[in-house]
């Protein structure tokens, strides 16, 4: 068939199923109800037409060399179908004003191309591989966007478009060709990008706040400087991937405040300076990662379990909140970053917390503690110990034994620390605490409950402090020896008696 003029015309209700109108022109023709399915229309002009509930699934608008331009600059479509429809390299703009496309079903459509810059595409469903790649959506508004999953806009031109909280599920967004995708000042608040592919996509600062990233895959992916805010990264991977000399995704500098990160791969994944406040990412695989200078303010990071033998084992944690078991055996614990959970078990250990605020537990055996930087705790358990504070506001508790409690480095530098003497109140208890360290008005004692089976608890009122040369002793009067029978209980070395009897509970 020869190309028609249909300009300016109403047609309505008319088939056109399966016929060759290529170079037709329908110029401000308003075509409401009719059909267009499989119909040949390259280098057709719709230019300012309007195109209402017509059905266009399979039709093919591609240009070619006879027929080298398919505009719809300034049209209207709504409601149409253009299901599986061919718009490869079709004109939406005229560079000046584009295309609105309301409603109607995209779903397969091929858009490889196309020029769609600044158009208008609401309430449209797309999907089923629905292809915008190299496609021009510079400034385009997709609103009310309804994915059906695969979309793919690899090598598109989304610079400055409006996507905010569309449903591009299962997208692709990787390059094509060695054209990336361009992402600069586009404004996807809210929107559903789950399961889709960013693998080595590059969008430094752009806005992905309250974005859904669930399943999504950004492998090798440069964030950094992103607005990540209350974002789903649930289940995603991050990973480095086998290119080399790369890190996973970089998030540097990134906001990831109230981001959702549970379960996510984020191996190798950089997050230097990084703002993780109140971000969960339980269950995540944190392996390689970097948090140097990240802010982790009330996160809930990945627990790393390290678990021992029964042998000398040399066990250190990572930059995460760390739980190591040491076991049985003269086992060396360090907790390096993090809050850390520290088991010496049975054996002489020794058990560093490093960085964080660390819990500290030597188990049986003569066990040496060290807190290092945070507000530790400390606790000695059985046998005769060694407990150094650190840093920080720390609580000590030797614990059954005769314990050396040492609390900052010999200087707390006015922080409020509290050293716990053991009680040791099993029968016929001799053992007695050496705590050194101490400073008047920085640190407290506290007492609690005997844990054995006496259930004797020692009362401010059983206390004494007696001078013993420069050291301050704690003297107990224990209720299983005669009354006024005072038995040492604690050393507090270069202390004076007035200083250690303020200290003490009431």
């Amino acid at each position: 068939m020869a190309a028609q003029n249909f300009n300016e015309q109403t047609l309505i209700n008319q088939s056109f199923d399966g016929q060759n109108l290529n170079g037709s022109t329908f110029v401000k023709t308003k075509f409401e109800g009719g059909s267009l399915v499989n119909t040949r229309l390259r280098g057709t002009d719709f230019s300012e037409a309007e195109l209402l509930g017509v059905n266009a699934t399979g039709a093919n608008f591609q240009p070619n060399n006879n027929f080298p331009t398919t505009s719809f600059a300034k049209a209207k479509l709504e409601n149409s179908n253009f299901t599986n429809a061919n718009f490869q390299n079709v004109q939406f703009s005229d560079g000046v004003e584009s295309v609105e496309i309301i409603g109607g079903n995209l779903t397969g459509a091929n858009l490889r191309g196309a020029n769609l810059s600044g158009s208008k595409i609401e309430g449209v469903t797309i999907g089923n591989n629905t292809r915008f790649i190299l496609a021009n959506l510079s400034g385009a508004e997709l609103t009310g966007i309804d994915s059906t999953g695969n979309p793919s806009f690899q090598g598109a031109n989304l610079t400055g478009v409006i996507a905010e909280g569309s449903d591009l599920s299962g997208a692709n967004f990787t390059a094509f060709n060695g054209t990336a995708t361009n992402f600069t000042d586009a404004q996807l608040k809210g929107a559903d990008l789950s399961g889709s592919n960013f693998t080595g996509v590059s969008v430094p600062g752009i806005s992905l706040e309250e974005v859904n990233l669930s399943d999504a895959n950004l492998t090798d992916a440069n964030f950094s400087g992103a607005n990540l805010s209350k974002a789903n990264l649930s289940n995603g991977t991050f990973i480095d991937g086998a290119d080399a000399d790369t890190v996973g995704t970089d998030f540097s500098g990134a906001s990831l405040v109230e981001a959702n990160g549970v379960g996510g791969d984020f191996t190798n994944a950089s997050f230097v300076n990084a703002d993780l406040s109140k971000a969960d990412f339980t269950g995540a695989n944190f392996t390689g990662v970097d948090l140097t200078g990240a802010i982790l303010t009330d996160t809930i990071l990945p627990v790393s379990t390290i678990t021992g033998t029964a042998g000398a084992d040399l066990l250190i944690g990572t930059g995460l909140p760390d739980t190591i078991d040491g076991l049985a055996g003269n086992d060396t614990l360090r907790g390096l970053g993090a809050n850390d959970n520290l088991l010496g078990g049975n054996g002489a250990d020794r058990l560093e917390g490093g960085d964080g605020n660390d819990s500290l537990d030597g188990g049986a055996g003569r066990d040496n503690l060290l807190g290092g930087e945070g507000n530790d705790l400390l606790f000695g358990g059985a046998g005769i110990d060694t407990l150094n504070g650190g840093e920080g506001n720390n609580i000590l508790d030797g614990g059954d034994g005769s314990d050396t409690i040492i609390g900052s480095f010999g200087t707390l530098n006015a922080e409020n620390e509290i050293i716990i003497g053991s009680a040791d109140l099993f029968t016929g208890a001799t053992s007695v605490d050496t705590i050194q360290g101490f400073v008047f008005e920085q640190d407290a004692f506290a007492l609690f409950e005997d844990p054995n089976p006496t259930g004797f608890e020692i009362l401010p009122e059983e206390l004494q402090v007696v001078g013993v040369g420069s050291n301050a002793v704690i003297q107990w009067d224990n209720p299983l020896t005669p009354a006024e029978t005072f038995q040492d209980i604690a050393i507090v070395v270069g202390a004076s008696v007035a200083d250690v009897e303020a200290s003490l509970p009431v």
